[in-house]
């Protein structure tokens, strides 16, 4: 299959919430797509304080439709209970993004060759990356690009690019090494792929959606790598893991792509792309995040397509009669 899709690439997206005017005065369609938090609201004032995105506006009724970013539940609010919740980031993330912007990169239908640019910014270069080795096709391409043996994520076309890289890369690289582990568990491991697709099946969620992983911080990372019994729910005492699931239709998830600002949506993007195409009988859509520091640091994004393994069925060997 020689068509081409888009991949994923580590990319950072900061939040911070700032104090603003409450939205008593804004109009129909001033506050629309974008993050708000709900106060002073008398009707349902366990809702005051929790957060989400815009989606519409009902003219009728004088309401902004709200989806609350715990729980995914819709509710209609009048403006002035709502408050825009403003989104900047660190000066060094802005410099980060600025110095070494995400370059989404095309793939084979089965991961098997990737046209990439080199990771290092000031060359750029664009190649090739083998998810598999083909010697046939390696041997007609001229730049053929190297991952980074510790994170599987960052690739580059000489050593010199790798060493000029690296003050930009060795921040996110323990931690992309961390989401390549756990893309390795999902894929490889019976268990574990068999607790994913029941998470993929659930009945009350769309068919079609995305499991994102929004891992509080990278020491939860680290357990649900270390221990199968965590990630499995086999053990809940440390930390249970339907905390930070969040399973997203794709409507969901456009609407809080919408949100976003430019920059902020990048890796969100792909993840939509994968979940709007991915083929439901053969694979999921995941997606893991993990911060990379306070609330204006950014969060690391790892989009993910895996496959469904089929179950072991055991075969019962057929006994011969015995002769009478």
């Amino acid at each position: 299959n020689s068509s081409l899709h888009l991949d994923h690439h580590e990319t950072h997206t900061g939040f911070l919430m700032m104090e603003g005017s409450a939205a008593a005065a804004a109009g129909g369609a001033s506050m629309l797509e974008r993050h708000v938090e709900v106060v002073g609201l008398e009707s349902r004032r366990e809702l005051n304080g929790r957060e989400g995105d815009t989606f519409a506006f009902d003219d009728a009724r004088g309401r902004y439709g709200v989806l609350l970013t715990e729980g995914d539940e819709r509710v209609w609010v009048r403006p002035e209970c709502l408050r825009v919740v403003e989104r900047v980031v660190s000066e060094e993330l802005a410099e980060q993004q600025a110095k070494d912007p995400p370059v989404p990169f095309l793939s084979t239908a089965d991961g098997t060759l990737v046209a990439r640019h080199c990771s290092n910014y000031e060359c750029g270069k664009l190649g090739f990356v083998f998810g598999a080795t083909r010697r046939e096709v390696r041997s007609q391409l001229s730049t053929v690009l190297m991952q980074c043996a510790r994170c599987r994520e960052a690739v580059y076309c000489s050593k010199e690019c790798q060493r000029a890289h690296w003050p930009s890369h060795k921040k996110l690289c323990a931690v992309a090494a961390k989401m390549h582990a756990f893309e390795k568990a999902a894929k490889g491991e019976s268990d574990v792929n068999a607790f994913l697709r029941e998470l993929a099946d659930l009945p009350h969620m769309p068919r079609r959606k995305v499991l994102v992983f929004s891992c509080p911080d990278v020491a939860t990372l680290d357990l649900l790598l270390a221990d199968r019994n965590v990630l499995l729910r086999r053990d809940t005492s440390r930390v249970d893991v339907f905390g930070f699931i969040q399973p997203s239709g794709v409507d969901d998830m456009r609407i809080r792509i919408n949100a976003m600002g430019p920059g902020d949506n990048s890796l969100w993007n792909i993840a939509l792309s994968n979940t709007e195409t991915y083929n439901l009988d053969t694979h999921m859509s995941i997606a893991v995040s993990v911060p990379r520091g306070g609330p204006a640091d950014g969060v690391f994004v790892r989009p993910m397509l895996i496959p469904r393994k089929k179950e072991n069925k055991a075969t019962t060997k057929t006994k011969g009669k015995k002769k009478k």
